[in-house]
């Protein structure tokens, strides 16, 4: 009887059951998920209709593919229509309570032995009691309210709901046309992998960085503010300290380099983990069709991959940085008249973000500014010097799951891997080193190096101490071992005209970036900033901040000397 009940009720009532279901165990955690990662959509330059409709499509596809899969059932029978809906319910459920046993650090077998009777029991349930299957139809709104949480009330909401930004009113500048800016952030690149121990610059390490370096002003001093990218850039672009609350995007860091510059220079930003670069003044080519559709089916598949993680290993806990690699430029076809390809390109094709970076920096130019992030020589190592890329295996590297805990992000006590990871990381110096000297090439040949203002750093570094943190995560302090490594970074700034070196040892930062480019172009900062115009001599401030994050989409932030 029950059976037959069922098969009355579910024509009714199937879809609301699936929906609801869904809702409560695929929906809710995934979107809980994302929405703490808004770099996730930024790194992968989701607008904010690809993050609408990622949410829609988490909150209906689980149910509808199951109803549709119930309805082609039922073509057979009514009785194989009821078998796969109610298979599709306990499914559902058994998804919720793995997520569950894996989280509380239930053992694999015990967590499928409670999804399996979870299952079960509400299959019999929903047939024995109609109380249970009203209970079911009412879930069924339940995904809209997640889904107006993810848009409306996470960080990610910032993406969808953000206003434009006006740019400062500076006036004319007094010299004519202002000289071209180019700043390149670079990622986990420790200064302690290019110098030598007498303080200068290894030119058989980074034979570029050294020859940017002998018309710069090497701030050999410098130090990072944060020990995670999405803390560590914004400071970069906004010349202050990361606070509790701040997002990588510009309605809540308005003022930023971007917003500085924009009323009297062209912007050609090539952001990764940040989104600082107004819409209004930073706009891009519309995206067809086909691209949207690939956008989502690649958002899709790191949400499979996510609820996969919180399966069977609880909530997923590495850094969203870690899972970032930067997609290389596409080699051209071979040509018609039968020209082989060049061999460098075919072995060292070079990021794609910088590849449109360089293109963007064009001879006789509009006052611009050019900006990129390269996610480079950060993890995971995988290229030499010359560019040739073989198989990286993180798991040799033997650090720990950096979730936020007191033991989080520890290198093993053994010495060997530890020493491996550094070697590697040297080897991928190397490559970054290659691509430095592949933009002080194209500055030369577009006649703008000479008069341009050239900005090189990092966002912070990388520490390789057996047995100590490799990124300062957790809730110990970061040992003083690893401080050389980890907060020390290349910092070269170049002034326009300069021809000669300097090395500068004041206390620099890398809040000082945007006060001290003010400096140079002569522009008085419209708003207060924490950073110095290093240009301006020794700058007057105590010891050194540093913010440590605590996690990786959220902060706790706490200042060490």
């Amino acid at each position: 009887n029950g059976l037959v009940g069922s098969e009355m009720c579910i024509r009714d009532r199937s879809l609301l059951e699936l929906v609801g279901l869904s809702g409560l165990t695929i929906t809710q955690p995934l979107l809980a998920t994302f929405g703490q990662s808004p770099d996730f959509f930024v790194f992968r330059e989701a607008s904010s209709i690809d993050i609408v409709a990622f949410a829609l499509l988490i909150a209906l596809v689980p149910g509808l593919v199951a109803w549709a899969c119930s309805l082609a059932a039922g073509l057979v029978a009514d009785r194989a229509r009821v078998v796969v809906h109610e298979l599709a319910l306990g499914g559902f459920l058994a998804i919720g309570v793995l997520q569950l046993a894996a989280a509380t650090g239930l053992a694999p077998g015990v967590g499928m032995a409670l999804a399996l009777l979870a299952a079960v029991t509400l299959v019999v349930g929903r047939r024995r009691w109609s109380g249970l299957r009203q209970w079911l139809a009412w879930l069924a709104p339940v995904p809209a309210l997640f889904v107006a949480l993810f848009l409306f009330a996470s960080p990610v909401s910032a993406l969808v709901t953000a206003e434009d930004v006006d740019p400062a009113e500076l006036g004319p500048f007094a010299s004519g046309d202002p000289p071209p800016v180019v700043v390149m952030v670079f990622d986990e690149w420790p200064l302690t992998s290019i110098v030598r121990t007498d303080g200068t610059i290894d030119e058989q390490v980074a034979p570029n960085v050294a020859r940017l370096a002998d018309r710069s002003t090497w701030y050999r001093n410098a130090t990072t503010v944060a020990n995670l990218t999405n803390f560590a850039v914004p400071p970069i672009l906004t010349g202050n300290l990361p606070r509790p609350g701040d997002r990588p995007e510009a309605s809540n860091q308005p003022e930023n380099l971007f917003t500085l510059l924009g009323g009297n220079y062209k912007l050609d930003a090539h952001e990764s983990i940040t989104r600082l670069c107004p819409v209004g003044l930073c706009a891009t080519e519309p995206t067809s069709a086909g691209e949207r559709a690939a956008q989502l089916a690649d958002l899709l598949g790191e949400a499979r991959s996510v609820l996969g993680d919180r399966l069977w290993s609880g909530a997923a806990t590495e850094l969203v940085t870690d899972g970032f690699v930067e997609p290389e430029a596409a080699i051209a076809e071979a040509r018609s008249d039968g020209e082989t390809f060049n061999l460098d390109e075919l072995l060292a094709p070079r990021p794609e973000r910088l590849d449109e970076f360089i293109d963007g920096i064009e001879e006789d130019e509009y006052p611009t500014v050019h900006y990129v992030h390269v996610l480079g020589p950060h993890t995971p190592h995988r290229h030499t010097p010359a560019g040739v890329r073989y198989p990286s295996d993180g798991t040799l590297r033997l650090i720990s799951q950096p979730d936020g805990s007191e033991d989080s992000d520890l290198r093993a006590d053994a010495p060997w891997p530890a020493r491996l990871d550094r070697q590697r990381l040297l080897l991928e110096v190397g490559y970054v080193d290659r691509l430095v000297g592949d933009v002080l090439d194209h500055l030369e040949e577009t006649g703008l190096y000479d008069d341009a203002l050239v900005v090189l750093t990092s966002d912070h570094g990388l520490a390789f101490e057996p047995g100590a943190s490799a990124r300062g995560i957790g809730d110990r302090k970061v040992e003083r071992s690893i401080e050389a490594d980890l907060l020390w970074v290349p910092l070269l700034i170049k002034a326009p005209g300069q021809d000669t070196g300097a090395v500068n040892d004041v206390d620099a930062r890398t809040i000082d970036v945007v006060p001290t480019v003010a400096g140079l172009l002569g522009i008085d900062l419209p708003w207060t900033v924490d950073g110095v115009d290093l240009s301006a001599g020794e700058p007057d401030r105590g010891a050194k901040e540093f913010v440590r994050v605590q996690g990786s989409s959220f902060a706790v932030f706490a200042l060490d000397d």
